[in-house]
C-alpha cells in the first residue's frame, strides 16, 4: 500500500453527495414522513382523492415559493447562519435570537418527533408492544419504575 504523503493525497472523507443525490434525499424524506404518515388522516377528513391531490398541490406551491424566497435571501446575504442572519439584518438581533430558539423547538424538534412517531407506528405492525397506543402506558409507568428501583437499591438508606 502506497504512502499517502508520497501520492499527495490528504486523508479524509470524499464529497460525493451531489445535487441530484441531495435532492433525492430531501424528497424521499418528505415523501416517507409527510405523505405516508398523513394521507390517511386527510382521506378521513376530506373524503375525496381529488381534494387530497389538490391539497398536496397547494402545499407544493407554498413549498416552492418558500424555496425561491430562501434562495433570494441566500444570494443577498451570503453568510452562514440562515434565518438568524436574514432576520437580524431585517429586524434586529432580538428577532434573530428568537428565531433560533423557535427553530430549535418547532422547526427541528417537531419534524424529528413526527418522523419518530411515524416510524414507531410502522414498526408497531411487526412488534405490537411498540405501537403508539402503548406509548402512554410506557411513559406513565417510567417514573414509578425509577422510584421503585431507587427504593429497592442497596444504596438506598
Amino acid at each position: 500500500m502506497a504512502n499517502l504523503k508520497t501520492q499527495g493525497l490528504k486523508p479524509g472523507l470524499l464529497r460525493q453527495l451531489g445535487f441530484f443525490s441531495a435532492t433525492a434525499l430531501v424528497i424521499s424524506n418528505m415523501v416517507g414522513t409527510g405523505i405516508f404518515a398523513t394521507t390517511g388522516f386527510m382521506a378521513g377528513d376530506l373524503g375525496s382523492a381529488s381534494m387530497i391531490l389538490a391539497c398536496w398541490g397547494v402545499g407544493a406551491l407554498f413549498a416552492f415559493a418558500g424555496a425561491l424566497s430562501y434562495s433570494e435571501l441566500g444570494i443577498n446575504f451570503p453568510s452562514s447562519g440562515g434565518e438568524y442572519v436574514y432576520l437580524t439584518h431585517a429586524f434586529g438581533p432580538e428577532w434573530g435570537f428568537m428565531t433560533g430558539w423557535v427553530s430549535f423547538f418547532a422547526g427541528f424538534s417537531a419534524p424529528i418527533a413526527a418522523a419518530a412517531l411515524a416510524f414507531s407506528d410502522y414498526l408497531g405492525h411487526f412488534f405490537p408492544s411498540l405501537k403508539q397506543a402503548n406509548a402512554t402506558l410506557v411513559v406513565a409507568q417510567a417514573p414509578f419504575r425509577c422510584a421503585s428501583a431507587a427504593a429497592s437499591s442497596p444504596l438506598a438508606g
